[in-house]
């Protein structure tokens, strides 16, 4: 399956009121990254999201549409270790093939991680007719974003699959009265190292 992401900057709360609102919680995902950002230069995330799970998002374009999303919840690290390590070691992280790793914190020491975001947000989930999600987030010193998800079951889209999604998700908000704003075509990644690395952003696969 791939995810199928935009993400919208607005100046303040919307109206989703129209929408069945499903979740209302608060998220921390701290975001990590070699010394040298060899993930960042090339579109790969590896976040621990409350501290119950270990992400890992590496996305499939340019234009920072759409992602493949695997995840592992932190108490399952030692028994996963063979399909980390072959992630981490796909991902340019030098060392890591063949590697066992007995908690989160060993994975980290091992794999010469850091800390390179730490994203904090209050999220309003809602859905949006039988295929969409819509998440208002707000996040801790970057801003108000609207951000629409979509599970797609083809594995390979192209330039035009891309636009044509694009086009449709755009359309299911306007067609709830949802006028979702400026489009966003970067993470919040991206978005905090803009404001507070901007050598690193600069770094990045993807710009503003």
């Amino acid at each position: 399956m791939i995810e199928f992401e935009l993400k919208f900057a607005v100046d303040s709360m919307p109206d989703l009121s129209a929408l069945p609102q499903v979740a209302e919680k608060n998220q921390i995902d701290i975001y990590y990254d070699t010394a040298d950002y060899t993930m960042l230069r090339r579109g790969i995330f590896i976040r621990v999201r409350d501290n119950k799970k270990l992400e890992w998002k590496g996305w499939g374009d340019k234009d920072h549409l759409f992602c493949r999303e695997l995840t592992f919840p932190l108490d399952k690290i030692s028994e996963k270790s063979d399909a980390i390590a072959e992630l981490a070691a796909a991902a340019g992280i030098a060392g890591t093939t063949g590697e066992t790793f007995s908690d989160i914190d060993d994975f980290i020491k091992k794999c010469n991680l850091q800390v390179i975001a730490p994203i904090k947000k209050h999220r309003h989930e809602y859905k949006c007719g039988d295929d969409m999600t819509v998440a208002l987030d707000d996040a801790d010193d970057i801003g108000i974003f609207l951000e629409v998800e979509k599970m797609i079951p083809n594995e390979s889209l192209s330039v035009a699959d891309s636009a044509t999604q694009r086009d449709l998700m755009t359309a299911g908000l306007r067609a709830h009265g949802i006028n979702p704003g400026n489009e966003v075509r970067i993470g919040y990644v991206e978005l905090y190292l803009q404001k507070h690395n901007p050598a690193a952003y600069e770094l990045g696969l993807f710009k503003d």
